[in-house]
C-alpha cells in the first residue's frame, strides 16, 4: 500500500486496533503512525506494546481466545474508547521523530 493511501486511511479512521497475539509484536508501525495522527487506539495488553504506547491514551484488552477478544473489543466500543487530544499526538510525533532517534543514536555513539 502506498504511503499516501495509508495516510488517507489513517485520516479517515476513528480507531486503529492492534490485537495481534503474535509473540514478538513489539513496535508496530501501524500503532506508532496512528498515535502520530492522533487516532484512538486499541491494543492487546503486552509489556512491549505498553512500552511502545507509553503515555498515549489507549484502550487495552487482554489475551484470550478469538471469541474472548471479540467480546472485549465490542465491550470497549460500547463503553467508549480513550480519546487522545492534540497534545497526545504532538508528543507522539516528537517521541517517534527522526531527529529524536538520530540524536539518541549520536549520544550512544559518542558514549562508546
Amino acid at each position: 500500500m502506498s504511503r499516501s493511501k495509508m495516510n488517507s486511511l489513517l485520516l479517515e479512521a476513528d480507531l486503529v486496533p492492534l490485537v495481534s497475539q503474535y509473540p514478538s509484536e513489539c513496535q508496530p508501525l501501524s500503532i506508532i503512525e496512528a498515535m502520530c495522527f492522533g487516532r484512538s487506539i486499541l491494543c492487546l495488553d503486552t509489556p512491549a506494546l505498553r512500552a511502545t504506547v507509553g503515555p498515549y491514551p489507549c484502550s487495552w484488552i487482554s489475551k484470550g481466545s478469538d471469541e474472548q477478544i471479540k467480546l472485549q473489543i465490542s465491550s470497549k466500543l460500547l463503553s467508549g474508547v480513550k480519546i487522545p487530544d492534540l497534545e497526545d499526538a504532538r508528543h507522539a510525533r516528537q517521541r517517534f521523530s527522526k531527529s529524536r532517534f538520530l540524536n539518541e543514536f549520536k549520544f550512544i555513539k559518542d558514549e562508546y
